[in-house]
């Protein structure tokens, strides 16, 4: 079977066309998407635990001296935290590391994408910090974590 210039050059049209409908349908569904507000991401509190617990250890090594570390956060509870010696843990409420304007360390609001969470661990005030991105997978209830690039922000006086 053979085709004509003209056949071919119409079917090519019609692929194009057919192409260009899909993908203007799927980018304008998109745009809406990211219009409404997100939803809170529920993670289990055990992986949470795992997760804390972590990335506390992570970055926390038992020193010489006492230390106490501030932890501003609604979302973790006293019991993910790790036990580390010569340090203390001490949670502040949000509202309470705002109106006390104190250099703390946070986790930030936990969101999924694509079948895996991310959060991001910092230290700073209310108005500005600098920390790490952390990624993590659920898989038989294990987590699987990951450090993956920063996590920063601040305040600006918009004149």
């Amino acid at each position: 079977m053979r085709f004509t210039l003209i056949q071919i050059l119409r079917l090519t049209l019609i692929v194009l066309f057919a192409f260009l409908f899909t993908f203007s349908f799927s980018f304008s569904a998109n745009a809406q998407e990211s219009d409404e507000p997100a939803a809170k991401v529920q993670v289990p509190d055990a992986a949470m635990r795992q997760v804390v617990n972590r990335v506390l250890k992570w970055y926390f090594k038992p020193p010489r001296d006492k230390k106490t570390i501030y932890l501003a956060s609604d979302a973790v509870k006293e019991d993910w935290l790790p036990k580390i010696e010569n340090i203390e843990f001490r949670l502040l409420s949000n509202d309470k590391f705002r109106e006390l304007r104190r250099v703390a360390y946070f986790f930030t609001e936990t969101q999924a994408k694509d079948g895996s969470y991310h959060l991001g661990f910092a230290k700073g005030d209310s108005c500005s910090y600098t920390g790490d991105f952390w990624h993590f997978r659920i898989v038989r209830g294990k987590v699987h974590l990951w450090e993956n690039g920063s996590v920063g922000g601040g305040c600006s006086d918009a004149a």
